[in-house]
């Protein structure tokens, strides 16, 4: 069966803008454009329709690719397979042959950490021979880090795939990580700012970030912390959403661009600032310590908005009139 000439075929070539015949450079090229075209992180601030017909789109593409490529290298193995190949005669002139690529194991990376990829359907870890081939540093696909990822590990795959001069940037639409994380400490001190883009979950697990040096941790993308978080000294931005599931402590400064929302305790050791206003839950008693100043841009919370909450402050700045008044009111 020739599978160029099915009609499900050409429909993947139209779809990827392609001539049926096209080889599978030129698949993976078109399929790079049209990703970086119709990736859901270009519709960020887009009205929701925009939004849903670029998600829409983007899977169009990824099926279309997914089901294209394999069909392209089917055709291509056979091809390979009847067509022999003569080995020339060794003479004292000839090159060595190079040397055979190490086996694929998948499960060992930096010690204790593996770094897993998914894309087009298929499982990739950090290490194999074609991890460069189908994770090309562009490619922004889901990252798993298994395990306890070390600074050291951070370093190993960022320094080969995503360094942005000299930023750890993270930029898959979602990185996952399920067991404790360190961004700090004497042994695994971040020798720079990390960025994250992408939508962000941590379960399971306890955060910290910044350790004993001064740095600055920006989040892009939303982010949900399942489990107690930490942070150490230095300046956190968070520039999307952020929830907090169990008990925070910040020791650094910290920006909050939109509202964030507060499952359980909060203490801030450093200056606050709600670019807007924060959330707290209204059904389950709580403490919010603020030992230096805080900032409300917008709407600040109330006795009827965050019933259950108690608030404690040292030196809350601007926040000062607005603590008394609710120590008042409760």
């Amino acid at each position: 069966m020739n599978f160029l000439n099915s009609r499900k075929t050409n429909q993947h070539y139209t779809v990827l803008d392609l001539s049926p015949g096209a080889d599978r450079s030129q698949v993976r090229a078109r399929h790079r454009e049209l990703v970086a075209k119709y990736h859901p992180d270009k519709t960020f601030h887009e009205p929701q329709h925009i939004k849903d017909e670029y998600a829409a789109k983007f899977l169009e593409v990824q099926d279309a690719y997914e089901n294209l490529i394999k069909i392209v290298e089917s055709e291509i193995q056979p091809t390979m397979k009847s067509t022999p190949t003569t080995r020339p005669p060794s003479t004292p002139t000839t090159k060595p042959e190079p040397a055979a690529r190490p086996p694929i194991r998948p499960y060992h990376f930096a010690g204790t950490c593996t770094v897993r990829v998914t894309t087009n359907g298929e499982t990739i870890f950090q290490g194999s021979p074609v991890f460069h081939d189908k994770y090309p540093p562009t490619f922004r696909t889901p990252v798993s880090f298994i395990g306890n990822p070390s600074f050291q590990c951070q370093t190993r795959f960022l320094s080969t795939s995503r360094f942005t001069s000299g930023i750890p940037l993270f930029a898959a639409k979602i990185t996952t990580f399920s067991q404790p994380v360190s961004f700090g400490g004497v042994t695994s001190a971040l020798g720079c700012s990390p960025r994250f883009k992408g939508r962000l979950t941590w379960f399971h697990s306890t955060a910290r970030f910044a350790g004993d040096v001064t740095k600055t941790v920006t989040f892009d993308g939303n982010v949900v912390f399942a489990d107690e978080v930490i942070f150490g000294i230095g300046k956190v931005i968070f520039r999307g959403e952020v929830t907090f599931s169990k008990s925070v402590t910040l020791n650094a400064n910290v920006e909050f661009v939109k509202n964030p929302i507060f499952e359980d305790n909060a203490t801030f050791q450093g200056d606050v600032i709600f670019c807007r206003s924060a959330q707290f839950n209204r059904r389950y008693a709580r403490t919010v310590v603020f030992n230096k100043r805080v900032h409300f841009g917008g709407e600040k919370p109330t006795p009827k908005s965050a019933p259950k909450t108690r608030f404690c402050y040292h030196e809350p700045g601007d926040g000062l009139e607005w603590l008394r008044e609710w120590a008042r009111k409760v």
